[in-house]
């Protein structure tokens, strides 16, 4: 027998049972650890309602220095990032979510020290600090997913038609693309219309194409009080389409305002022209093409908003003025 590879034998065993135990006490003593780290994070206590046209997020925080240090800003994709100068947790009918988790059909993800709220159909957002109790809150407006059913009822309502999309760049100057531009104004005036009780509906909400034929189905299927298609013009001047037809009074009020607004508001000039373009021509309703000045492709958020505030404050007015139009509460 030999009894040196049998003395060899049970020592290396022991040896490695020696490490298991060691591995197994660590791990358990790095989950009790954990646990103890976890345990110790901050709350915050998450609320969801969701609304015809938006989500509100209330988080509800134990102090304001934690309100005030949290930042809130909107990502592509339809994200939400909410985030903090510290690690925290977030807590949601007496439970702690987890690293992923959804509710109410939103993905909620933890990276670092923010969570990420991806929210379908997301267009834009508007924040609330408030103090007594610490509160954040977080409107998000949401685009409503067009198919068969008739989204737009007979109160005053629009149709916001970003030009272009997908392939279909439109016009482009130094890597900004005509297609991306005339989206983000078309989310803003959404967002203002909908904060001001107007029902509308995009014909995209992200970076897709949609032929011409569904836009014009689309607006046919809806029938809004006003369709408006909005590009960018060749030239530095704002450019109004419209074709006349039964309903053309609403158009022209229309633009009669928009003309009076750009030009309180802006040193370019504006051409008004009627034509029977293809899209406008096809929708049943009240239709106008709107060209905005060349300058849009430089990207200044200033004159992009005040194209926002021309065109959202002109559709606000119109609808105010019209007999159908009651605001929504």
């Amino acid at each position: 027998m030999d009894w040196n590879k049998i003395f060899k034998n049970a020592k290396t065993c022991k040896m490695i049972y020696k490490r298991a135990v060691f591995f197994i006490i660590y791990i358990y003593i790095f989950q009790i650890s954990t646990a103890f780290a976890q345990e110790e994070l901050p709350k915050i206590k998450l609320k969801i309602g969701k609304h015809e046209e938006f989500y509100r997020l209330v988080f509800v925080f134990d102090n304001t220095e934690i309100l005030q240090s949290t930042s809130v800003n909107i990502l592509k994709d339809n994200k939400i990032k909410v985030s903090l100068s510290e690690d925290f947790q977030i807590e949601y009918r007496d439970k702690v979510l987890s690293d992923s988790e959804k509710l109410h059909g939103i993905d909620i993800k933890k990276i670092d020290k923010s969570f990420i709220f991806e929210i379908p159909s997301l267009r834009d957002i508007k924040v609330y600090k408030l103090i007594s109790p610490p509160r954040l809150v977080v409107d998000a407006y949401v685009n409503q997913i067009i198919g068969d059913e008739k989204l737009l009822n007979g109160k005053f309502s629009v149709i916001i038609d970003p030009g272009h999309g997908g392939k279909d760049k439109g016009l482009a100057q130094n890597n900004v693309s005509e297609k991306d531009i005339v989206l983000f104004i078309s989310k803003k005036i959404s967002s203002k219309l909908a904060q001001n009780g107007i029902k509308n509906i995009l014909t995209r909400v992200r970076d897709e194409e949609v032929s011409l034929k569904k836009r014009i189905e689309i607006a046919n299927n809806q029938n809004p009080s006003i369709f408006l298609s909005i590009h960018i013009s060749q030239e530095n001047l704002f450019r109004l389409y419209y074709f006349p037809n039964e309903k053309t009074q609403i158009t022209k009020k229309l633009i009669s305002n928009l003309r009076e607004k750009i030009l309180n508001n802006s040193s370019e000039p504006v051409v008004i022209e009627e034509i029977p373009i293809y899209l406008i021509h096809k929708i049943n309703s009240p239709a106008l093409l709107i060209e905005i000045p060349q300058k849009a492709l430089l990207k200044e958020k200033k004159y992009l908003n005040k194209i926002v505030d021309v065109l959202s404050q002109s559709l606000f007015e119109i609808g105010k003025a019209n007999e159908k139009f009651t605001k929504n509460k």
